[in-house]
């Protein structure tokens, strides 16, 4: 059933974006908990993730105790508030404080059309600021391109946000990175959605892409 899925999700993208190539990874094939994730390959595409701190991705379950990872909905560990808006039980993190990690880099191997992620936790209501704010910006080698720019609490722990940037003239990195205020420490990060270039003037949200995947 989730194959099925996957595949209808590629052929709506296909049709939204004309030629463009679309993937969507959503880590499950990355190995078992604590396997280092620092670049994936999807239909080609070569997205090497980075941090400030310089800590490695690891690739965690989601309410599990023993990755933990942040301090999810009822306090659970790893838990979503919403598990059916995450794919899967594998998501990327480096266990660590996503305030030292920041800025988060993906730079791609060819010039995406559009780029998306999913973030856990990150804007929850417990010690984010109100002033808080985080981007998802995309460059084009050293030109600012794209931006998607979330402020403010969001919801409860274990939320999860789905970011998205597009631009004509082709994202070669994305940066994540808090902006304003503060956040809490715990994070994970699934679902990378890329697509290359061409990409429509009509084309769809990645939100409503990835809402077909799942």
């Amino acid at each position: 059933m989730k194959k099925f899925f996957v595949n209808l999700c590629l052929v709506a993208l296909l049709a939204i974006c004309g030629s463009a190539l679309a993937g969507i990874d959503d880590f499950e094939n990355t190995g078992p908990n604590f396997t280092y994730v620092n670049s994936r390959v999807n239909d080609g595409v070569t997205v090497t993730i980075s941090n400030a701190s310089g800590l490695p991705y690891l690739s965690v379950t989601y309410f599990d105790e023993g990755s933990h990872c942040f301090l999810g909905a009822d306090d659970v560990v790893n838990a979503p508030v919403d598990p059916l808006r995450v794919s899967g039980d594998i998501f990327i993190s480096t266990a660590d404080n996503i305030n030292t990690d920041m800025p988060i880099v993906f730079e791609f191997s060819t010039p995406l059309g559009s780029f998306g992620l999913t973030t856990l936790d990150v804007l929850e209501d417990v010690q984010t600021s109100a002033d808080a704010e985080v981007r998802l910006q995309g460059f084009n080698g050293d030109t600012l391109v794209a931006e998607h720019v979330i402020s403010g609490v969001q919801g409860g722990s274990g939320i999860d946000l789905d970011w998205e940037i597009t631009s004509q003239a082709g994202i070669t990195r994305a940066v994540l990175l808090r902006t304003a205020g503060t956040i809490s420490a715990g994070y994970g990060i699934d679902d990378l959605v890329l697509v290359t270039m061409p990409v429509s003037d009509e084309n769809s949200t990645l939100s409503g892409i990835k809402a077909l995947y799942r």
